[in-house]
């Protein structure tokens, strides 16, 4: 009895062992980011744009909000479909034309308050000094929150990095954004390494051993 007993046992703790190899060797390529510092965020372009659509652009768009928040006489604002009008009365226009107030704008429609604080989040040292404003839309309340297009054209790959990276946001801080991926996993096609990170880094925060090893997967 006692053999067939530790012949389970033995036969269990290889599998285990065996499984958790396996998920380390399949997650090892996509969770690798080389740089171990906070990536800067850098471009040849010069000058602030009033308005920019989605960082999705690109590098210029990301270096235009990183310029914006450290304008110490201006206005970093973030909205949504208020900043695509045609008035007269929109904000940046607005408020530079008739206020002297230089304001910088960050939004469209389907914008809504995660992709903005996952934004900002990737700008943590930014923010000390910075003067943002929120335009909280009655939108938003009709819906089921920031969808995942909208999220990943605001959290983009260099911000996704530069929150990993950053050993000042909390633990807390970086398994949220995993929660919220992961519950929007199926609906990114192409996830790459960084959004896997995160993921990963909330799915399996009650498996000690698998914890570690993805927390430290930078």
């Amino acid at each position: 009895m006692r053999n067939l007993v530790k012949y389970h046992f033995t036969a269990l703790l290889l599998a285990c062992v065996v499984s958790v190899g396996t998920i380390i060797f399949l997650t090892q390529t996509v969770l690798r980011i080389e740089n171990p510092k906070v990536k800067t965020i850098s471009s040849t372009k010069t000058g602030l744009d009033a308005y920019t659509y989605t960082l999705k652009d690109g590098v210029n768009a990301e270096h235009n909000l990183y310029l914006s928040l450290i304008e110490k006489n201006g206005v970093t604002l973030l909205g949504s479909s208020e900043l695509t009008s045609k008035s007269e009365y929109i904000p940046h226009v607005f408020a530079t034309n008739n206020l002297n107030l230089r304001v910088n704008s960050f939004g469209h429609a389907y914008i809504q308050s995660y992709a903005m604080y996952s934004a900002l989040l990737g700008f943590r040292n930014e923010l000390k000094n910075a003067n943002i404003c929120i335009i909280v839309s009655p939108g938003w309340f009709d819906t089921d929150g920031t969808n995942i297009e909208a999220f990943l054209e605001f959290a983009t790959p260099n911000l996704l990095e530069r929150i990993i990276k950053d050993e000042d946001i909390t633990l807390a801080e970086k398994r949220g954004v995993g929660d919220y991926l992961h519950r929007n996993k199926f609906l990114i096609a192409s996830p790459g390494r960084r959004i896997n990170y995160f993921i990963n880094l909330f799915e399996y925060q009650d498996f000690p051993i698998l914890n570690d090893y993805f927390k430290n997967r930078k």
